[in-house]
């Protein structure tokens, strides 16, 4: 194999590797729930599916402008568009103990929708170890909070 190839593959397989860990991290409430049973209602805390470096979440719910967002989360610098995300996608953002955050995009027709009333959504940080319950629509065909 020429050195060429052999560099390209060198950064090929890393960036490859860091891409699928960073996909099943995001994607952790998305498998949970889409291998659970759609009959009954599933009750988990974020903390045993994100991990304990979590401690704290928010949902960042369609049209919260990033003025508003950034206030209630006492957060700078969000990757919130200034009039909101659209329609199409709800966030969960994950806070550590050292303040670091994680941004994660639910489409909201794929799985989970974690915004299915969008008026009056509390966008304040709750502990990833609090329970959440959630519910299947079978009208939408999306697992719902409904706490």
């Amino acid at each position: 194999m020429p050195s060429d190839a052999k560099k390209r593959l060198a950064v090929i397989i890393p960036l490859t590797a860091l891409t699928l860990a960073s996909c099943s991290t995001e994607n952790a409430l998305e498998s949970h729930l889409s291998s659970a049973d759609q009959s009954s209602h599933q009750s988990l805390n974020l903390r045993s599916i994100y991990g304990d470096e979590w401690v704290e979440f928010a949902i960042v719910c369609p049209y919260a402008p990033k003025d508003t967002v950034e206030a209630e989360l006492q957060l700078e610098d969000t990757p919130v568009p200034r009039f909101g995300f659209d329609e199409t996608q709800s966030i969960l953002v994950l806070k550590s103990t050292s303040s670091n955050t994680e941004w994660i995009s639910f489409k909201r027709t794929h799985i989970v929708d974690l915004c299915p009333v969008l008026s009056d959504y509390d966008i304040s940080f709750r502990p990833t170890d609090s329970t959440l319950d959630f519910i299947f629509n079978l009208k939408n065909n999306v697992w719902e909070p409904t706490n």
